[in-house]
């Protein structure tokens, strides 16, 4: 029998020991070596056993004991923490959370490790495709695959939906089994799948066991999480697994596909985006061993215009990777990531010429004569030389440009080549290398770049100062005029003697919607809510020659556009002037022509009951001309009665208000409409022109209040667009639906959401710290051809209609209006409204994020300027994340666009969602880059 042993090795030393007579020998380095030896007597058994008991004692911790064992011990000790491990919990998952009435009734250990194969059958059927609309109809649950922001080469499976609202993470395991917990912004790819309902609980609390822990930790070292080992064999892992081996063996083939698909979808102007799913699509309809080039742009044309179709999930994967690897090339630029979707909707498509060649013909002549070129830029610099830069090295500052405005991704080279420049200048050699400061160099070389936001040339906001493409779109939309139209005019019903009283801010950039009531001898009152009609201006309107595709040039850049862009510094319109200002409400005397959507209501004043009658709800193209001047501080005066005005209007804008007072109670109390109270959009940035220099920006802040006037126009765009949503569905006319589904929950997590639902039909509506708290459980609203529901307004179905001068879904539902009104065929099918469908998408959250990274840039750099002069200035803050690392985000206080990284004092509790730290200090601030970090 084998024995596990243990073998001490101890020095000759110590088992010598000195003589009787040896401390009375003369020490001398003469003596003679025989006396010396003659001196030392062996050791015996006892002092043996005394020396090793001395030596065990003294060396006792230096090194790890080992307990002699059988091997047969060995062996049941190994099997008994495999079992309380592994075994144990899969045991439980197998009998209790696994609820397939058709499973075996014992479990076996042989079930691990697949020994022993359960029947296929009984397994969940596992799909490598999904239909492209499920993306939609669902939202991220238990079951669907998914990339995370720091796992992107891993295709996980979520496992578990966020707990509570205190920690807003969700549960993901990867394929070996470990456990990730992510809140939902880190989700880049979606892949939805299903799970069955027998199957459940993948996550389970590890049990206390005398062995080391095998789970992950969550929020406390004490508590562990697991997903038991069969269960991840059986269900969590398998799916993932193959689809992420296919994908990369078609990884090659789609790399060379992308290419060729590239020569063709490239705009050689400017950069442009492309569906996502569309590019998955094209991908799987090019066999490259057949295919001729001739034979591509048939596929594109194909494909465009394809929906339903399912996609294959290790393509739609391996699309994703593809690209990544190509951005280093300068083929493709951002992959957007739709916040509602949680999966890419389309990915930027660079020019060949300007971007991929160019920049190669640039990085090839940066390497030439061991960085020449690099070592005369950095010379210039370094002398002064600053014009000789900007005639001889101009592509050097292009190069820059483009960093700083974030056009460069995953591209690793362009950024090791901009850091070599950067080593070689004495000023910044020692600096870490980071957008702002190369703003600061691009200043230095040219200081009328002072002026320019650099966030102005990114590729995907597609700013005239961004490319020949945008800037071409400009020139046209300069000189383009409206055709005024007259077909269809008799159709219109005359409102022109009707008050309309179009409410909106003294600047508003274009005005498109108005209001009108008035009484009815049944007693009821009658709303109309009218709106600008540009869509007469284009022949789409009532051409039936024209089908399923936009033949109009100028609708044509506009649905490119898809929306108006407002930013603090710059407004880009989705519209030539020309056509708001011709479509344009509010200019008092002048006939405009308009669509009036009308319903009665039945108001009782006294008692505060309100009910709207859908069966009166009429559409109708119409002339208003009657404009009484009203902005939103005139309503607000009116109101409040500081501001006098005839009885007429008083008597209007007074039952406006009541019935749009109980709009809101009724969309609160019936449909679980989710109201926001105070502290939204504070501190938003506003930038005013110096009056000495027309160049140089001043920063102010202003804040976003509800008022009655508000409250009183938003409660009537809703009210529309909500009437829109059931009549389109009702006639079944193919529409651009605005859509908002709840994401899925826990139950815990469910009972705090109902809660917070409560308290807002109580008349506690939510701050912004309140909101805060359960934020991660809101989702994002988002477009789709289905009429599906609208869950944060309470519509059953919500269609807009009420901005087609800044919205192109707007103008889309306006043309089919026309045609319906006019007893034709709709422009588009219900197909080619699923094909628009993402270029909206996609436009809308590029429009949402632009704006969001253009209020960061003023508002940091407002916040830099305040810490040059008083370094020592502190801030209160708000959390917005759990800990991780040490770290919370987090946001100044009455600044909605300061957010940023707050360090933890390691002596203190760490924070929950929604407290207030106060008196922190900014440590980092890069407005470029939008990155702010602040200290306790």
């Amino acid at each position: 029998m084998f024995r596990a042993v243990r073998v001490r090795f101890f020095h000759s030393s110590t088992c010598l020991r000195r003589g009787k007579d040896w401390s009375r020998t003369p020490s001398s380095k003469y003596n003679n070596r025989r006396d010396l030896k003659s001196s030392i007597k062996p050791l015996s058994a006892d002092d043996i056993d005394a020396i090793n008991k001395q030596f065990l004692e003294r060396t006792n911790g230096l090194e790890p004991e080992f307990e002699i064992k059988e091997l047969a011990d060995i062996q049941q000790e190994f099997k008994k923490r495999y079992g309380e491990r592994y075994v144990e919990p899969s045991r439980k998952w197998f009998q209790y959370e696994w609820g397939n009435d058709n499973k075996p009734k014992i479990f076996t250990t042989k079930y691990i490790n697949g020994r022993e194969e359960l029947n296929p059958t009984l397994l969940p059927k596992q799909s490598m495709s999904f239909l492209v609309t499920d993306l939609m109809k669902n939202t991220l649950t238990i079951g669907d695959m998914v990339l995370l922001g720091n796992t992107a080469t891993q295709l996980a499976m979520c496992v578990a939906l966020p707990d509570s609202v205190t920690d807003p993470r969700y549960t993901f395991i990867l394929v070996d089994g470990e456990l990730v917990f992510e809140t939902k912004h880190a989700v880049m790819l979606r892949i939805p799948y299903a799970l069955p309902e027998e199957v459940h609980k993948l996550v389970k609390k590890e049990s206390h066991h005398e062995y080391a822990p095998i789970g992950k930790v969550k929020n406390s070292r004490d508590e562990t999480f697991m997903t038991p080992l069969l269960a991840n064999q059986l269900i969590t892992s398998t799916l993932p697994f193959r689809i992420s081996t296919e994908a990369w063996n078609q990884l090659p083939l789609v790399v060379k596909k992308l290419k060729l698909l590239h020569r063709y979808l490239n705009e050689p102007r400017g950069a442009i985006q492309i569906s996502f799913v569309q590019l998955c699509q094209m991908v799987q309809s090019i066999d490259l061993d057949k295919i001729k080039p001739a034979d591509v742009q048939e596929v594109i044309s194909k494909i465009t215009g394809v929906t339903n179709e399912r996609i294959d999930s290790a393509t739609f994967l391996a699309t994703y990777w593809a690209i990544k690897e190509q951005q280093g090339y300068n083929l493709w630029g951002k992959i957007h990531t739709s916040s509602a979707l949680f999966s890419p909707i389309s990915v930027t498509v660079l020019p060949l010429k300007s971007q991929h060649y160019y920049y190669s013909e640039i990085l090839g002549q940066m390497r030439q004569k061991n960085f020449k070129e690099i070592n005369k830029f950095a010379s210039l610099f370094n002398n002064r030389e600053y014009e000789k830069i900007q005639n001889q090295l101009p592509h050097y500052l292009d190069l820059l440009r483009d960093y700083c405005a974030g056009n460069f991704h995953n591209n690793p080279q362009m950024i090791s080549f901009i850091s070599k420049i950067f080593r070689k200048i004495g000023k910044y050699k020692d600096s870490d290398i980071c957008k702002d400061v190369c703003q600061e160099l691009i200043e230095t070389i040219k200081p009328s770049e002072v002026h320019v936001n650099p966030l102005h040339y990114n590729d995907d906001l597609a700013l005239p100062i961004s490319s020949h493409l945008a800037q071409d779109n400009k020139l046209i939309y300069d000189i383009v005029k409206p055709s005024l139209n007259s077909n269809g005019d008799d159709l219109r019903k005359d409102y022109t003697e009707m008050p309309v009283y179009c409410i909106d801010s003294e600047d508003a950039h274009e005005i498109d919607d108005g209001v009108s009531i008035r009484k009815l001898k049944s007693g009821n009152s009658e709303l109309l809510i009218h709106i600008a009609d540009p869509a007469s201006f284009f022949p789409e309107c009532d051409d039936e020659s024209i089908s399923n595709k936009i033949a109009d040039e100028t609708l044509n850049m506009a649905f490119e556009k898809s929306f108006t862009s407002y930013l603090p510094d710059n407004v880009d319109p989705m519209l030539p002037k020309s056509f708001s200002q011709a479509a344009d409400l509010g200019k008092d005397g002048s006939k405009s022509k308009t669509i009036t959507f009308a319903v009665e209501v039945s108001f009782d004043s006294d008692k505060g009951s309100l009910k709207v009658l859908k069966n009166t709800f009429n559409i109708s193209l119409s002339y208003t001309s009657n404009f009484p001047r009203a902005t939103y501080n005139d309503i607000d005066k009116i109101l409040g009665g500081s501001k006098k005005v005839n009885p007429a209007m008083l008597d209007d804008i007074r039952n406006l208000y009541q019935i749009a007072f109980n709009l809101r109670r009724n969309r609160i109390q019936n449909d679980n409409a989710i109201i926001f109270g105070e502290g939204f959009n504070r501190g938003l940035p506003k930038l005013t022109e110096k009056a000495s220099d027309e160049q140089i920006l001043n920063i102010d802040f202003e804040d976003q209040r509800e008022t009655s006037s508000t409250v009183l126009v938003s409660e009537f765009m809703i009210l529309a667009n909500s009437l829109c949503g059931e009549y389109f569905k009702k006639y079944n006319i193919p529409g651009v639906f605005r859509c908002y589904s709840n994401l899925e929950m826990s139950s815990k997590a469910l009972r705090q959401y109902n809660v917070f639902q409560e308290k807002v039909k109580n008349g506690f509506y939510p701050t912004f710290k309140d909101i805060t708290k359960i934020s991660s459980f809101l989702n994002s609203s988002f477009y789709s051809a289905d009429p599906l529901s609208h869950a944060m307004i309470g519509a059953s179905q919500y269609l807009t209609v009420t901005s087609p001068l800044r919205r192109f879904p707007d103008l889309v539902n306006h043309l089919q209006l026309h045609r319906h009104l006019k007893g034709k065929i709709p422009l588009f099918s219900q197909d080619k409204i699923k094909d628009m469908i993402w270029r909206f998408q996609s436009r809308a959250d590029i429009t949402k994020r632009s704006a969001r990274s253009v209020n960061t840039y003023w508002t940091l750099k407002y916040l830099e300027k305040i810490i040059k002069k008083k370094p020592d200035t502190t801030f209160d803050v708000v959390v917005l994340s759990v800990p991780t690392n040490g770290t919370v985000k987090c946001m100044i206080e009455n600044y909605s666009y300061s957010r940023g990284i707050l360090k933890l004092s390691k002596e203190k509790a760490p924070p929950l969602i929604g407290q207030s730290i106060k008196m922190c200090k900014i440590t980092k601030i890069m407005p470029i880059e939008g990155i702010l970090a602040l200290d306790i």
